[in-house]
């Protein structure tokens, strides 16, 4: 018998469903050049809210190699 199990399934099909099936937001990566200096002033921000309908919002240029004026 192992000594640890992986679950891999969705947590609510664990559970059987018990609650309903649970909504999930999917991965979808887009693109997007701003011609301007600044946008939201980090690498990254993550938005966790229901609304806006995306996750994290990464600026490039703020990486140690991103060298773009643009955002």
């Amino acid at each position: 018998m192992a000594n640890k199990v992986v679950y891999t399934e969705p947590i609510d099909a664990y559970f059987g469903y018990k609650l309903g099936t649970l909504e999930y937001r999917s991965v979808r990566f887009e693109t997007e050049t701003l011609d301007k200096p600044n946008f939201q002033g980090n690498a990254a921000v993550n938005y966790t809210d229901r609304e806006p309908p995306w996750t994290p919002i990464i600026e490039h240029k703020w990486f140690e190699f991103g060298k773009d004026e643009r955002v």
